[in-house]
Order: structure tokens, then C-alpha cells, then sequence
């Protein structure tokens, strides 16, 4: 079934406060979660402030859709959810990997529509205690592993295979994973010399300049430096991509 809503772009302020998410949720049915900004608060390193950035930075369905492979794009606590959407896809499972991420993305495949509003709705204390840290289901490899699994099941993927832009540790790694998934890699794509040439798992690396525009295999970005990232987006908007259709990055 498919989960797909309209979108109001302006959310509804009752007198002088803010109208919380569970409001605009219940005005027109207009999307299934809804949640708001957060401030990270301890001692974050970098990273994390890093993420706070990025995750307030994304407020619009199509924007917060297009960058689910990224990272986790909704703070659990922060979220309100229409039970009818829940039920849709069967509540949350242990895979393996983060629940909470896990539903987001088993949601997200079937159309539903995710929003925040831009206030800060959360203070997120971070700590050394948090499963974040200390549970093997949110490490960076089960994440990249449940990024694969999704992007796996994508019918475009499927039909068309995939071409990884990052022959470095990240885009290696994905491209073992979507084997796995039963995707298949049609190329790596790499600014760097001496990794032009190469080969991945028996798939060429080549230069980025010889990227081929849409229409072909579905694009991932695989870099985990949001410079970097920045990089391959603008040459992949510059070929013809759109984010979020036929272009994905990934970290």
C-alpha cells in the first residue's frame, strides 16, 4: 500500500505559541511523522554537533526522503507517528541494526511523508551510557549494512544496478553489501589517480569526469566527508541527477 499524503508547506501557529507536530499531523492528514528540531546538549564531540546541524538542517518531505541513506534523518524522541502508518509496516523489528532507523526507512519506502517544524523541540543529552555508543546495533558498519539492505529493494536498483561515486573505505564496503543484497555494481568512480584503474570486486574505478548522465545505473555517493560529499553532489546535479530519484549519497 502505498503511504504517500499531500504536503503543506507552512505549519499551522495556534495563538501565541507553537502548534506542536501532533497538530499539523491531525490538520488534512498532511504526513505520518512529524517531529522538530534538537539540540544536542553534554559534552558532543564534533561529530555529533556535526549531525545536529545536519539533521535541523532537513525539514521538507522530499529533502528529508532524499537523504535517509545519509544518516538517520529523525531523532526518535523528538517524533510523533500516526499509529495507522506504524501498523502499515508492521511496528518496529530487531534486525540486526537500529530499530528506530530500520522503521524510518521501511516507512520511507512505502511513500510515507516526514516533516519537522523548524523549532528545537528536544534537548538530546549525549553520553558516554547511550546505546548510540554502546550497542553494536548503531555501529557505523550495521548502519551502512541496513543502507544497503533498503537501497537493495529499490525497484530502480534492481532494474538498472547501481554505480558507486567513492572508491575509498565507504564506497568499498557498500559495494560488498549490495552484493550481498543481490544488486549488481556496474562501476566505481574516483577523483583520485592512483585509484583510477583499479578494480573493486572485479569492477573498474574510473575517473569522475567520465560520469555518465541518468538513465543508466542508479547513482550512490560514497563519501563520509560532507566536503567530499558536497563535491560529488554538485557533479552529480551537474550531469543530469536529481537527488533522491536517481542519485543517493551515502555515508
Amino acid at each position: 500500500g502505498d503511504l504517500r499524503g499531500g504536503w503543506v508547506a507552512e505549519f499551522v501557529r495556534a495563538g501565541e505559541g507553537f502548534a506542536p507536530p501532533r497538530y499539523f499531523l491531525r490538520e488534512g492528514r498532511v504526513v505520518g511523522v512529524g517531529g522538530g528540531g534538537v539540540k544536542i546538549t553534554g559534552e558532543p564531540g564534533e561529530g555529533f554537533r556535526e549531525y545536529e546541524r545536519w539533521i535541523n538542517s532537513l525539514r521538507e518531505p522530499d529533502a528529508i526522503a532524499a537523504a535517509r541513506f545519509i544518516e538517520s534523518p529523525m531523532v526518535h524522541p523528538s517524533v510523533v507517528m500516526r499509529r495507522e502508518v506504524v501498523e502499515a509496516v508492521g511496528g518496529y523489528r530487531d534486525v540486526g541494526w537500529a530499530e528506530d532507523y530500520d522503521l524510518w526507512l521501511r516507512m520511507l519506502e512505502r511513500g510515507c511523508r516526514f516533516a519537522k517544524v523548524g523549532e528545537v523541540l528536544l534537548e538530546w543529552r549525549d553520553g558516554a551510557e547511550r546505546l548510540t555508543r554502546s550497542d553494536e546495533r548503531y555501529s557505523q558498519e550495521n548502519f551502512l549494512r541496513a543502507k544497503a539492505h533498503f537501497l537493495g529493494r529499490m525497484e530502480a536498483v534492481r532494474g538498472r544496478g547501481v554505480a558507486i561515486a567513492g572508491a575509498g573505505p565507504i564506497g568499498k564496503r557498500l559495494g560488498g553489501y549490495l552484493r550481498d543484497e543481490g544488486a549488481r555494481v556496474e562501476l566505481f568512480y574516483d577523483v583520485h589517480p592512483r585509484r583510477i584503474g583499479e578494480r573493486i570486486g572485479g569492477v573498474p574505478v574510473r575517473d569522475s569526469e567520465e560520469l555518465a548522465g541518468p538513465g543508466g545505473a542508479i547513482l550512490l555517493g560514497a563519501v563520509g566527508i560532507r566536503g567530499e560529499r558536497e563535491t560529488v553532489r554538485s557533479v552529480a546535479v551537474g550531469a543530469g541527477y536529481v537527488e533522491g530519484v536517481d542519485f543517493f549519497c551515502v555515508a
